[in-house]
């Protein structure tokens, strides 16, 4: 009878621990049931660990899609380069902006404006949006309201044009504090 009641407790501390990794996003809590498998690569779509990163679990949302995390959904509405944004920083090196119009959703029962810090372009490193753009319906500082969403436009400084471009996204709750962040999403552009 001892070992059933081990045998029941292990099980049961497994799923609230896959649970509690998995409660970042819809995707991954979908999974919770599962094991969040540990890949060397990304996937098209999924949610993953990526071996080398350990405590950190990936919500991969494929071209087209919408990201789905617990308090965030983000959608690319369009994609486009420009040789010249008015900003009210150039970075040095900067040759090239990627002038990207979301949809951002806030599922929750209280507004939130978008920090930042909260979407990054990453291109075989992660780029931080100017905030400042001079675009109609920026999306940096935009406040979320509870239960909305809104649509506005991030603008990223480059030295070049990435051939592979993701939208690297943090959940509200951890946006101003990505160090201790083991949620995260990636929405490919393409």
């Amino acid at each position: 009878m001892n070992r059933t009641v081990t045998t029941v407790t292990a099980a049961l501390a497994v799923s609230v621990l896959a649970a509690g990794c998995a409660g970042g996003s819809t995707t991954a809590a979908s999974t919770a049931a599962h094991v969040i498998p540990v890949v060397s690569s990304l996937p098209a779509s999924g949610t993953v660990r990526l071996r080398g990163s350990p405590g950190k679990i990936y919500t991969v949302a494929g071209a087209g899609t919408t990201l789905r995390m617990a308090d965030v959904s983000v959608r690319v509405v369009s994609v486009r380069w420009a040789t010249s944004v008015p900003i009210p920083v150039v970075p040095p090196g900067t040759r090239i902006y990627a002038v990207i119009r979301l949809r951002v959703a806030n599922p929750t029962s209280a507004p939130h404006s978008l920090p930042v810090t909260q979407i990054w372009l990453q291109a075989g490193r992660a780029y931080l949006a100017s905030a400042g753009a001079v675009v109609a319906h920026p999306l940096v500082g935009a406040l979320i309201p509870a239960g909305g969403s809104t649509t506005g436009t991030l603008v990223f400084p480059l030295p070049a044009r990435p051939p592979a471009p993701m939208l690297l996204v943090y959940r509200s709750a951890d946006a101003t504090a990505i160090a201790r962040a083991t949620v995260l999403g990636l929405l490919r552009l393409s």
